[in-house]
């Protein structure tokens, strides 16, 4: 059977003003949702993206009135920010070249497939390679150094335990960081689900909305 996991993003004291919406929410159902999922994960933003450690955020959930209890049976996680950004975002950033999620997701796969890290480690004609793909989108994109690589929590025994789990996913932004786990989960052979009464951030910020993502 496969494991239920709950996996919130980026719910922190560095974007409380963005996810201060839902916190309401989110202290009231914590709870109950911890005893109800095999696992927890909670990631976080930090190093030179955000001041928040797995300390500070634990003590601003403690002062929203999560119980300790509940935080104990929570495994905190600090990401990178932005792995998958530089081609998932469509706004009116010229340097950003957007690309579909399953050609992103196909491409995580071929770099898992590889043991490679980024997909700047491919050679040009290698994402010739690559089935169901836009080559020459790909390749311009690898000409101006952008692509996607995987986080460093990827290198752990995490990727282990998500693979072929059923997974909710709460936080944000909604198509930001929220929607770069959905697809890194996705890649990895997760399937997720985005409980969207714990999910913040506004549709207007990216034009790809939060819609499951198909995989053929």
């Amino acid at each position: 059977m496969s494991k239920k996991i709950l996996c919130v993003v980026d719910i922190q004291p560095e974007y409380h003003e963005f996810c201060k919406c839902i916190l309401n929410a989110f202290v009231d159902t914590i709870p109950n949702a911890v005893k109800t999922h095999d696992m927890t994960i909670f990631f976080f933003n930090g190093g030179c993206t955000s001041n928040d450690t797995e300390t500070t955020v634990k003590e601003w959930l403690l002062g929203l009135g999560v119980d300790e209890c509940t935080l104990c049976d929570i495994t905190f996680i600090q990401k990178e920010y932005g792995f998958l950004r530089d081609v998932m975002n469509s706004n009116d950033d010229d340097d950003v070249l957007t690309l579909p999620d399953t050609e992103i997701i196909t491409v995580l796969q071929e770099l898992d497939c590889r043991g490679l890290i980024s997909s700047n480690e491919l050679e040009t004609t290698e994402f010739l390679d690559i089935k169901n793909v836009s080559h020459e989108d790909w390749i311009l994109a690898h000409e101006f150094n952008l692509g996607v690589e995987f986080p460093d929590f990827h290198f752990s025994e995490l990727p282990t335990k998500l693979a072929d789990a059923n997974i909710s996913l709460w936080g944000g932004g909604k198509t930001e960081c929220l929607r770069e786990i959905d697809l890194y989960l996705t890649a990895i052979g997760a399937t997720t689900e985005t409980i969207d009464d714990l999910v913040y951030g506004s549709d207007d910020m990216d034009i790809q909305k939060m819609q499951p993502i198909q995989v053929a």
